[in-house]
């Protein structure tokens, strides 16, 4: 059996996928990855799965006029995806949600290959909805979810393994040959996002003399970069491909709240501030993410009248609370379970059943 794994553009869409790698490779014979030229072409690869690329766009909620191209892109985009997937022949299609997604999603369901959509937050994104209205399977990661809906499922969301295999001291040894010279101080990992903030880094680089007094400061500024001069106290890198050591060798975590990253942090019981992408240039998701997070003992602040004073103590305040509980369980088994169950399904489908053998004494042997 063969299945395709689709999302892309940020980490989120991206992470949840490859967690399921070494359980997905156990039933099937070929697993293939498409996303949309993002940073799933760099990160992929390392998991040992082909990654190909369908170029599409990316609704706008800032600038409305440049939607304007999307039904001609997209149509572009799904004929693209079917001439790949007439080529993967995949038994079934799991989606991550996202604009990266959104073309494998139709393709696969003009196609009549089963398609399995994942949703991290707790409503569901505008791919998801389209999945929805085709048919597709919808797997939750929050059970409040999965109530708004009866076909929904609720599963949770799956979590690498890696993340839990290192140790502390194993992490700082990692990150001090990449140029990392911890203090004394606790360490703050901070966390843009992976196409980073560049609001929520010049916060942290504009005040980084106030922040190091009492924080080494671990900065994972992402792609639009941000990074202050090397100096006492601050190591930052753009993208970290090793988030295990990072989350390892924190005492406190400073990040957005993506869903993913809820997840992850939570799971790993770790003390951390959300600062939730502004509901100005996002559909909400993050403030719904962060208010779950606050239920499970994280601190949450508003990026719009934020300033470093607040910052500061709400980081000194959760320094001295307890870690967060986890926000939601792993689901790669119950995922992995539905995806078999569906491939099954699809492969007997398309398989013609077998004929009869007769025995060579019969008569009525049929020669080939």
């Amino acid at each position: 059996m063969n299945i395709v794994l689709t999302g892309g553009g940020t980490g989120g869409h991206i992470y949840p996928l490859l967690a399921l790698i070494p359980d997905l490779k156990k039933h099937f014979d070929n697993i293939y990855f498409i996303g949309s030229g993002g940073m799933e072409c760099r990160i992929v690869p390392q998991y040992q799965i082909p990654c190909f690329t369908v170029q599409t766009v990316k609704f706008s909620r800032s600038d409305m006029l440049k939607n304007i191209k999307i039904p001609f892109a997209l149509s572009k985009a799904v004929s693209h995806s079917k001439k790949l997937l007439e080529i993967l022949k995949p038994d079934v299609i799991l989606s991550k949600g996202g604009y990266a997604a959104l073309p494998q999603v139709i393709a696969g369901a003009k196609m009549k290959v089963p398609v399995v959509c994942h949703e991290s937050d707790l409503t569901l994104g505008l791919s998801n909805k389209i999945g929805k209205l085709l048919g597709a399977t919808i797997l939750t990661a929050h059970e409040e979810t999965a109530k708004t809906n009866k076909d929904f499922m609720y599963v949770g969301l799956p979590l690498r393994d890696e993340l839990f295999e290192i140790s502390r001291c194993e992490a700082m040894e990692k990150l001090k040959k990449q140029g990392a010279r911890f203090s004394g101080n606790p360490v703050l990992l901070v966390l843009g996002g992976s196409l980073g903030a560049r609001k929520f880094n010049n916060l942290i680089t504009e005040n980084l003399d106030k922040l190091t007094e009492k924080y080494f400061v671990l900065h994972i500024t992402g792609k639009q970069g941000g990074a202050a001069k090397p100096q006492k106290g601050y190591f930052a890198i753009e993208y970290a491909s090793d988030m295990a050591s990072c989350y390892a060798a924190s005492d406190i975590v400073l990040s957005r709240a993506g869903a993913t990253a809820v997840s992850e942090i939570s799971a790993l019981m770790k003390k951390a501030v959300f600062i939730p992408l502004s509901q100005k240039v996002s559909r909400g998701d993050q403030s719904l993410n962060a208010e779950i997070a606050k239920k499970h003992g994280a601190f949450v602040l508003s990026e719009d009248d934020l300033t470093i004073e607040l910052l500061l103590s709400a980081l000194n305040a959760c320094m001295c609370a307890p870690p967060m509980r986890a926000v939601s369980p792993d689901a790669r088994k119950k995922i992995v379970s539905v995806l078999v169950e569906k491939a099954k399904e699809h492969e007997n489908k398309i398989k013609p059943p077998l004929l009869p053998q007769k025995s060579k004494s019969s008569t009525n042997e049929i020669k080939v």
